[in-house]
């Protein structure tokens, strides 16, 4: 997860093994070099693998609110465990909004000890303990 400054756009035919069709706005070098740096470390760009609305993907804001830019990615490279990747509409004073991911953590199942029972012997009568005596 990170502020990468990259803007990647809509992905090209080789590239779908790191995105997926819902990116936003045109690429820029840095996005390129983003895209480049996911195909080799084989990690998927998480916020391109859900549809939300253009005013739904925005992470930076300009200082004159021209310019709304989506340039905070989460890459993962177990995409199966993620649910969602949204930004957060929370109105605090800067010009990123936080990005939040929805992921699925399986817990680890530590099974007991068992214990085997040990078979009771025949219980003894009163006139045998007391011979023992």
């Amino acid at each position: 997860m990170g502020d990468f400054n990259a803007k990647i756009g809509k992905p090209r035919h080789e590239e779908f093994l790191v995105t997926e069709p819902f990116g936003l706005g045109t690429r820029n070098e840095i996005g390129q070099k983003l895209i480049d740096f996911a195909l080799e470390t084989k990690t998927a760009i998480m916020n391109t693998y859900y549809y939300k609305k253009p005013n739904r993907r925005w992470t930076w804001r300009s200082p004159s609110d021209k310019y709304k830019n989506e340039i905070d990615y989460i890459l993962s490279n177990i995409p199966q465990k993620f649910h969602n990747v949204e930004v957060l509409n929370i109105n605090y004073p800067s010009d990123h909004r936080p990005v939040r991911a929805t992921i699925s953590l399986e817990k680890i199942k530590i099974s007991r000890t068992r214990y085997k029972t040990k078979q009771c012997a025949n219980l003894k009568y009163e006139s045998e303990i007391l011979r023992f005596r």
